[in-house]
């Protein structure tokens, strides 16, 4: 099974273009933090099991849902924005608890934002000021 291949199935894997993009991050990261797979490339019926869109860049593999350790999300959230080349970044986050995780997807509208605390989602753009 591949690393980024489907949880349920093992098939398939990152794409090419998001490989490129994971390894832009790794460079990034501090030593201490490490990146979480949560979910890559998904199988059809791992889609639909996981409440992924029809057109979900998932079953391409052009999206990693992750969160990394020892960083908070919103850190990470700026330290994506900073390798560019990727069109979606959603930020999900619990209100009963201190988990959460970052969707990325490097295909399809660019540009696009969200946040969804709990089961609300928010479109929202985020610039660092010094």
């Amino acid at each position: 099974m591949s690393r980024y291949g489907c949880k349920c199935c093992g098939e398939g894997t990152a794409s090419m273009k998001l490989r490129f993009i994971i390894q832009k991050l790794k460079d990034r990261l501090p030593s201490e933090c490490e990146i979480i797979n949560h979910s890559c490339f998904r199988c059809e019926l791992n889609n639909i099991n996981s409440g992924g869109e029809d057109d979900s860049q998932h079953l391409q593999g052009n999206a990693l849902d992750f969160h990394v350790t020892n960083l908070y999300y919103l850190d990470l959230y700026f330290v994506l924005l900073e390798i560019g080349e990727i069109c979606g970044i959603g930020v999900y986050t619990y209100s009963t608890s201190d988990k959460w995780f970052i969707h990325i997807d490097c295909e399809g509208r660019s540009g696009r934002r969200w946040m969804q605390i709990d089961e609300e989602y928010v479109d929202f753009t985020l610039e660092r000021t010094l």
